[in-house]
C-alpha cells in the first residue's frame, strides 16, 4: 500500500536489490509495481533485470528499513545477513533511516552485536519514536 500510494502521488520509489554473492545492497527506482518486479535472490520482490535503474543514495531523502522486532533505540532484529546495517552505515548525512513496525513488534531491547546499526526513527501505527545514535 505504501509503495502504491507513493507511486500514485508521483514520488520516486527505490527498492533494494541484492546481487547473488554480493554483500552490499544497491537501490533501484521502480515505476510500475505490476510489471517491473519478480522474486529475486532470496525470493523477495526485486526489479526484473530489464527494469533495474540504479540510483545513488545521495538522491534519497529517507530509507525505510524492514525488521522483525525493534527497540526504542532503533536497533532491529532482521534476517541476519547485515545488508541493511551496511547500507545504513554508508548513508549520506542528509538521509534519514526509518524502521516500519507495528507496536507489537517493539521490545525492550533487541540483542545486538558490533555490526548492528540503529535507524534514526521507528514508525508504528500510533507513534514515531526518535532514536538517538
Amino acid at each position: 500500500v505504501l509503495i502504491r500510494t507513493a507511486l500514485g502521488q508521483g514520488k520516486r520509489v527505490l527498492v533494494p536489490v541484492v546481487k547473488k554473492g554480493d554483500v552490499e545492497l544497491f537501490f533501484s527506482e521502480i515505476k510500475d509495481l505490476g510489471k517491473e518486479l519478480a522474486p529475486g535472490t532470496f525470493g523477495i520482490l526485486e526489479p526484473k533485470q530489464e527494469f533495474v535503474r540504479p540510483v545513488s543514495l545521495d538522491e534519497v531523502d529517507v530509507i525505510l528499513v524492514p525488521g522483525i522486532v525493534w527497540d526504542r533505540e532503533g536497533y532491529r532484529l532482521g534476517w541476519g545477513r547485515g545488508y541493511f546495517d551496511r547500507a545504513i552505515k554508508k548513508l549520506p548525512p542528509h538521509v534519514r533511516s526509518a524502521g516500519l513496525a507495528f507496536n507489537l513488534q517493539l521490545i525492550s531491547r533487541v540483542p545486538r552485536d558490533q555490526f548492528d546499526v540503529p535507524v534514526d526513527m521507528v514508525v508504528t501505527e500510533s507513534r514515531v519514536i526518535r532514536c538517538h545514535k
